[in-house]
């Protein structure tokens, strides 16, 4: 067949946009060349078929752009969840060319009065829209400033902080209707100023309040960091009992704000695992979950000696927790186990090889973002034969379960790691097996792939 020429810009655009859309508004990870029938309910996918329905057929051919994630082997997704947003977005708004499209477009965002929290970054781009700026906005302005590039940086303004004007300032910051933008201001240059100590119980109550808006919430702890001398531990754990997606959020984010001096490593995995929604559905969150939540950069602050502790626990309740076909939408999660384990290694490359495989047995390397991070890992395993073997002689031969040979094998298969044994392997394997064992046949086969 002749080689088809690339698509023009705007068609690649549309078509993604088309598929992008699709994705996020049905709350699905990938889409899938099967047949709707063939697709499991649980893989979360979208049928090519239905999705090149929306835009000429082209997606296929769109999906050898950059704007598609380069590892295709489990279906074709975004590159990242903000391309998939701005380019979903674009296409949604071109689409809605009549008064009664944009307003079907524009309920499809609302549930109950607020726009469910998978859509806010789909929703907060129509906003480039001059037909649809005024409607985005009104439904979710902060929306459109966290999402939607707008310009959000932090202001100083010390002067309106000082001693003559404090009470004045606490009776704005204090009043849940005054004027947004204004309370936000005053909650941002108290942040380091050392008369907010006198406004330490207010920055508590507010931070903890359930019915503050997150920007309001956000800069009132910001604040109480600046002050010092609070109980972080107990407050955290307050937010996270709250079960709420604004006091998630604010837990998590804290961690990097704070240090995880004073937290114990339980307090920090069950933080992560919460805003995740793993081990609880937060209240105001839609059951999608992939959004970009940061989650690795946690890695960065994490002393090497607790690093330890902390992998061992991720692994522990992931192993519980991690739905069995893991998707896209733990890719955060799955990018924080690898840095970690990167850095222990970094660091300290003594480790016993059966608990790094612990460590990353309940992760799905494939569905990272950063895939870099599994191929260093694959890198030092591949330099470290003792422990490729002794993984691979405890998947294939000692763990304890009713599987065979072949279907122990199956976890080996991953790609960025690819532990699965070359065929000197096999013969060191057959080398370590007792005479009389009849695996010795299974092992032999799974020279087969090769």
């Amino acid at each position: 067949n002749p080689v088809k020429e690339p698509l023009p810009r705007e068609a690649a655009l549309n078509a993604a946009g088309a598929a992008f859309a699709g994705l996020i508004l049905s709350g699905n990870g990938r889409i899938v060349d099967k047949p709707s029938g063939l697709i499991d309910p649980g893989d979360k996918a979208l049928p090519l078929a239905e999705v090149e329905a929306f835009d000429h057929g082209y997606v296929r051919r769109a999906a050898d752009t950059r704007l598609f994630a380069a590892d295709r082997s489990e279906g074709l997704t975004y590159a990242h969840r903000r391309v998939g947003e701005f380019v979903g977005a674009r296409w949604l708004a071109e689409c809605a060319d009549t008064r009664a499209k944009r307003r079907r477009l524009l309920e499809q965002f609302s549930s109950h009065g607020h726009v469910p929290a998978s859509l806010r970054g789909l929703h907060a781009w129509l906003a480039r829209d001059a037909r649809l700026a005024d409607a985005v906005i009104d439904a979710d302005p902060m929306g459109v400033v966290e999402y939607g590039d707008a310009d959000w940086r932090e202001y100083r303004a010390a002067s309106l902080v000082t001693p003559p004007l404090m009470a004045e300032v606490e009776r704005v910051v204090r009043d849940p209707n005054a004027e947004f933008g204004l309370r936000a201001l005053l909650l941002q240059q108290l942040k380091g100023a050392a008369i907010a100590e006198n406004l330490r119980q207010l920055l508590r109550q507010i931070m903890l309040d359930e019915t503050q808006p997150y920007g309001i919430r956000q800069p009132s702890a910001m604040a109480l960091v600046s002050i010092g001398g609070e109980d972080w531990s107990d407050l955290l754990e307050q937010l996270r009992c709250h079960a709420r997606e604004d006091s998630l959020r604010l837990a998590h984010e804290l961690l990097d704000d704070i240090g995880i001096e004073t937290l114990s490593d339980k307090q920090i995995v069950e933080i992560i695992l919460a805003r995740d929604g793993l081990s609880l559905c937060p209240i105001g969150a839609e059951p999608e979950r992939n959004t970009v939540m940061g989650f690795s950069r946690l890695a960065k602050h994490v002393p090497v000696a607790r690093l330890d502790g902390l992998l061992d626990l991720f692994a522990a309740y992931a192993e519980e927790l991690l739905p069995k076909h893991v998707g896209f939408e733990e890719n955060e999660l799955i990018d924080l186990q690898y840095a970690l384990a990167l850095k222990r290694l970094e660091n300290d490359d003594s480790v016993d090889p059966l608990r790094l495989w612990r460590w990353i047995k309940p992760f799905n390397e494939e569905n990272s973002y950063r895939r870099e991070q599994g191929k260093a890992l694959a890198e030092w395993v591949k330099a470290n034969a003792s422990v490729r073997q002794a993984i691979q002689r405890h998947v294939l031969l000692d763990e304890v379960n009713d599987k065979d040979v072949r279907q122990r094998a199956w976890p080996l298969h991953r790609a960025s790691l690819n532990l699965y044994p070359t065929q000197d392997e096999i013969v060191a394997l057959l080398g370590s097996l007792d005479l009389a064992d009849p695996r010795w046949r299974d092992v032999l086969d799974l020279g087969r792939t090769w």
